[in-house]
């Protein structure tokens, strides 16, 4: 590290912000000073690569959670059943509908127990996780006015971005992104193609290098020598993993 620069005190509280800067969660208002930091801490931007490298690697693994959607499924499709039945004997015996809320914090709480096991997930986790779900089901059910019974209940999935790994490299002399893209053809092997580039300044480009393109297997690996590549050309003064 550049002795000059910072101070072992400010360096200490840098490297504790590199999570929210690798994960692009960082305050603006420290975003510039972690920045300048890092463009001058070789420590720091070993850390910054590891941890960017980490953050993709979880971004692009499926976690299997044996039966979760299922068991999810088979709880909601349960407190529909118990709610017809209830409604259809209590509608019979008195004419008020009945109150579920027992049923479903109940149900809520035997399927995540039963995740618990399959996953070994801590017990106080779990019971944390059903209050949550109990409490959202019944405040669904106090908030709506039409039957629940007459609408099936569907689990909704989020769509993924697609997940890539951005290079900062800066030249040592000024070069346009043709000149750029052509001195680094060889370091970045056969995946020239698939680069995007877009210009910083007269002498740093930031490129966008899609996960897809990269094999199934093994992608931190070609990740971490396509990187070495690009900082041992001799016309490049530095090249680092950007957030």
């Amino acid at each position: 590290m550049n002795s000059s620069s910072t101070t072992g005190a400010q360096h200490d509280a840098i490297v504790e912000l590199l999570p929210w800067y690798a994960n692009k969660t960082l305050e603006a208002s420290d975003q510039q000073r972690v920045q300048q930091h890092v463009s001058q801490c070789p420590e720091c931007q070993s850390e910054l690569a590891l941890l960017t490298l980490t953050n993709h690697a979880i971004a692009s693994e499926e976690i299997p959670v044996p039966s979760a959607t299922a068991g999810l499924n088979s709880v909601l499709q349960r407190i529909q059943q118990e709610k017809s039945g209830q409604k259809s004997q209590a509608y019979t015996s008195s004419g008020t509908e009945p109150d579920n809320r027992k049923t479903v914090i109940q149900l809520a709480k035997t399927w995540f127990h039963s995740l618990a096991a399959e996953l070994s997930i801590p017990q106080w986790t779990i019971a944390a996780c059903a209050g949550v779900l109990a409490v959202a089901v019944v405040l669904q059910q106090s908030m709506t006015t039409t039957s629940v019974s007459d609408a099936p209940y569907t689990v909704l999935s989020s769509g993924e971005s697609p997940v890539t790994t951005r290079f900062h490299v800066e030249f040592n002399q000024p070069v346009d992104i043709t000149t750029a893209r052509s001195l680094l053809s060889q370091p970045l092997e056969n995946y020239t193609e698939a680069v995007e580039w877009s210009v910083v300044d007269n002498t740093s480009f930031a490129l966008e290098l899609p996960e897809s393109s990269l094999p199934v297997t093994g992608k931190i690996e070609l990740i971490s020598q396509l990187l070495e590549n690009v900082q041992q050309h001799p016309d490049v003064k530095s090249a680092e993993i950007a957030p």
